[in-house]
């Protein structure tokens, strides 16, 4: 996943041709499922998985390397160690912006993208990336060409996973002759009733169009009679809706890596043991 050698020379990075292209990253969750290791204490994306880099290291590096210089990070829990980790450590490197969120009052994955959106003023194409997955960076290129040429909506990234320990995945029933997502089921519930699925799963990248990416927003809270303010997930809840109206055009992309999702204690730790394994996938 990440090509750690010949990483920080000042030459290198030079010659590297920026990509507008602005990226979010979500970073604010409370991260319940690895509190014994964080204890409350630091957030997910600063759990350290080498004696230097944390996750949301290995994602900002790997994306300021490939190009990607314009970056905003969703916080919110703990809000205050991150931005100064992400500050001290990016700042004079890229681009970097924050989009904060109410830690007492948690948006949902996407209820933070849609809050970054409109405080960015963001319209046209722009990338969500989970700050607790790990897979082949290098493929948002070509997912988001993928994505212009389709003149989709949204554009949902599917891979495997090869996360030890079992993980609550998604997945989508697809139009083979076009790639369109014509359902999408959410990460939990009864898999034996999932008919016409895909193999792969999905991942919670995605590429989107701003403007279409807010109105969906907006179109499902009011649909559920719900305020812009209200906790709501990418995956589980906007995904699913917005694959059965026929209105958007929602496209799955293969993103031909494997993920790993480093979101869970025992994955954390079979992380920090395997993590050259992990990252050279």
């Amino acid at each position: 996943m990440i090509d750690r050698k010949n990483e920080g020379t000042s030459d290198q990075k030079e010659t590297i041709k920026e990509i507008p292209t602005q990226v979010l990253i979500l970073a604010g969750g409370l991260g319940t499922r690895v509190s014994p290791i964080t204890e409350d204490k630091i957030p997910k994306p600063l759990i350290k998985l080498n004696s230097e880099d944390t996750t949301i290291d290995f994602i900002s590096q790997n994306l300021i390397k490939l190009g990607y210089r314009n970056i905003t990070y969703c916080v919110g829990y703990k809000a205050d160690l991150v931005v100064e980790h992400i500050k001290r450590k990016y700042q004079s490197k890229a681009n970097i912006d924050f989009s904060y969120e109410d830690p007492a009052q948690l948006l949902g994955t996407a209820g933070a993208t849609y809050e970054a959106a409109v405080r960015k003023k963001i319209d046209t194409t722009f990338i969500l990336l989970p700050g607790d997955v790990f897979f082949g960076w290098q493929s948002i290129k070509k997912m988001i060409d993928f994505h212009e040429s389709k003149g989709s909506d949204i554009t949902y990234g599917l891979t495997s996973f090869i996360t030890p320990e079992t993980v609550d995945i998604g997945n989508v029933v697809i139009d083979e002759n076009n790639s369109r997502i014509t359902n999408c089921y959410p990460r939990k519930g009864d898999m034996s009733n999932r008919q016409g699925i895909n193999h792969m799963a999905t991942t919670g990248v995605i590429v989107a169009n701003g403007y279409r990416f807010k109105e969906i927003f907006a179109n499902y809270c009011e649909q559920h009679h719900l305020s812009k303010k209200s906790k709501v997930d990418v995956r589980d809840d906007l995904m699913p809706w917005v694959s059965k109206e026929q209105s958007y055009n929602i496209y799955a992309f293969d993103l031909h890596s494997e993920a790993f999702d480093v979101g869970t204690v025992n994955n954390v730790e079979y992380a920090r043991l395997n993590l050259e394994k992990i990252l050279s996938r």
